[in-house]
C-alpha cells in the first residue's frame, strides 16, 4: 500500500504503431535501477501488441503475465511498482521523443506523434519536442476541461482590468 509516484515512461515505435508506458516505483533512485530500466522497457515492448493498460498488466512477458512480472520485481527490488496507465497512438508513422531520457526509450516525459504521409524533415520529433517542452492541456479545443477554459479567463480578465483595458476589450 505504499504509494509509487516515481518511475519511468517507457515509449516504443513500430511502424504506424507507438506507445507509451508509464510504469512507477516509490523513488526515482529506483528509476536508475537498471533491473527496473530493463522491465520497462520489456513491458514497452509487449504492450505494441495490445491496446489498454489492462490487456497490457495480462500480456505474456516471459512465460508471466506483466503484472505478475511487476510483483516478482517488487520482492527483488523492494519497493512498490505498478504499471499506472499507457497511450497508444496510430498513423502512417509515428514519432516519439523521450524528455530527461535515463536510457534509451525511457524517461521522464515521452511523447508520440501520429501522422499520415511520410516525415523526411524529421518535423514530427520536433513536434513531439514541442509538445513535452509546452505540456499542453489538450489536442484541441473541444477536448479543453471547461473549467480550465473559465479559470484561465478569469486570470486574464484581471489581469486586463488591472491594466485598465476598456470594458469592451476586456470582454474580447
Amino acid at each position: 500500500d505504499r504509494t509509487a509516484a516515481e518511475g519511468l515512461v517507457g515509449v516504443a515505435v513500430d511502424g504506424g504503431v507507438g506507445v507509451a508506458v508509464e510504469v512507477n516505483s516509490e523513488t526515482d533512485f529506483v528509476a536508475k535501477n537498471s533491473e527496473f530500466q530493463e522491465m520497462v522497457s520489456d513491458i514497452t515492448k509487449v504492450a505494441l501488441g495490445v491496446t489498454d493498460v489492462d490487456a497490457l498488466k495480462a500480456a505474456d512477458l516471459g512465460g508471466k503475465s506483466v503484472e505478475d512480472v511487476v510483483v516478482t520485481k517488487v520482492g527483488t527490488i523492494g519497493e512498490n511498482m505498478s504499471v499506472r496507465r499507457m497511450a497508444r497512438v496510430e498513423g502512417d508513422s509515428v514519432a516519439a521523443y523521450v524528455h530527461n531520457a535515463a536510457a534509451d526509450g525511457l524517461g521522464l516525459i515521452g511523447v508520440l506523434v501520429a501522422f499520415k504521409g511520410n516525415d523526411d524533415s524529421g518535423i514530427a520529433k520536433q513536434i513531439a519536442m514541442h509538445i513535452a517542452a509546452t505540456n499542453p492541456a489538450s489536442a484541441t479545443f473541444d477536448d479543453l476541461d471547461p473549467e480550465l477554459v473559465e479559470r484561465e479567463k478569469a486570470v486574464l480578465t484581471d489581469q486586463a482590468k488591472e491594466s485598465g483595458r476598456p470594458a469592451q476589450i476586456i470582454d474580447k
